[in-house]
């Protein structure tokens, strides 16, 4: 009886292992698929938003003289 339960205990922890390594390989396998989407994700974002920001940033340094000199007039005028 007793050799009857080892083997059934073996047999039952062998398939969990085995259930337990396929699970892995597959959240392995997903997170290499996902990791590479990310990547060609970041690379999209970085050719399409770096320039914009660029841009973004030159007019904010080319505008803020003239924004600050309308600041200061419009402090002047209200006084």
């Amino acid at each position: 009886m007793t050799e009857n339960l080892m083997v059934w205990f073996v047999a039952f922890t062998g398939a969990a292992v085995l259930l337990q390594a396929g699970i892995l390989a597959a959240l392995y396998l997903s997170v290499r698929k996902s990791s590479s989407r990310m990547e060609a994700l970041a690379e999209e974002v970085k050719t399409k938003a770096l320039p914009t920001l660029e841009t973004a940033q030159t007019m904010l340094s080319e505008l803020r003289p003239k924004l600050q000199e309308i600041a200061d007039n419009l402090m002047e005028t209200t006084m």
